[in-house]
């Protein structure tokens, strides 16, 4: 392997499990290297800092990359997608109610989807103070790991 600073080895680190948590292939990974890296590592070296980074005791780092960005991103769609379904549910609540001849079996289940995403919102929202402390706290972090980066 190549003589490398910590620095360099740190990010190296962080582009290489951007490669395993997005499964990118080979050529994908080294390329992806290549452009932020800013030079080509081979693909021995590419395999041999992958294999290290996915053994039991490199299991933080991915923990961490998971915490950092995985949870908020699938926290944030799952908010999207249940406000999706509640705006859907209430545009058919509000076709049917208006119908005249009313399907008021169809009015009751559509009410009570309505009222579980609802729920689920609420509930989904209820954690959003946690989580910005926790991005915040992940933000102050990684401006640190970047500015360690870049000297």
């Amino acid at each position: 392997m190549a003589n490398r600073t910590e620095s360099e080895n740190k990010l190296l680190d962080y582009l290489v499990t951007d490669c395993i948590t997005y499964s990118l292939s080979e050529e994908q990974a080294l390329e992806f290297i290549r452009i932020k890296f800013g030079k080509a590592i081979s693909a021995p070296a590419y395999y041999e800092r992958k294999k290290k980074l996915e053994s039991d005791d490199q299991a933080p780092i991915w923990l961490s990359y998971q915490t950092r960005v995985g949870f908020v991103l699938a926290h944030k769609q799952h908010i999207e997608d249940i406000a999706r379904i509640r705006n859907d549910t209430m545009n058919k609540l509000f076709w049917e109610m208006n119908k005249e001849n009313r399907n008021e079996e169809l009015i009751l289940k559509l009410k009570d989807d309505l009222r579980l995403s609802v729920k689920m919102l609420s509930e989904l929202n209820i954690g959003l103070p946690v989580i910005s402390s926790i991005k915040a706290q992940i933000d102050e972090v990684d401006a640190k790991e970047k500015e360690l980066f870049q000297r």
